[in-house]
């Protein structure tokens, strides 16, 4: 739920999850990578949710 609410607004193009449950690859266009990186960032390490 972390991941989708820090890329809210974010259009991904693929997800992906890895077969232990843990990895979850994400897909977005190069325009919107930083503000996905600093919005799962701020998700998981600063513990908001952008």
């Amino acid at each position: 739920r972390t991941t989708f609410i820090a890329m809210d607004g974010i259009p991904i193009d693929l997800i992906s999850m890895g077969a232990n449950g843990i990895n979850l690859s994400l897909i977005v266009q190069e325009a919107d990578a930083e503000k996905a990186i600093r919005g799962l960032h701020t998700a998981f390490f600063e513990g908001g949710s952008r």
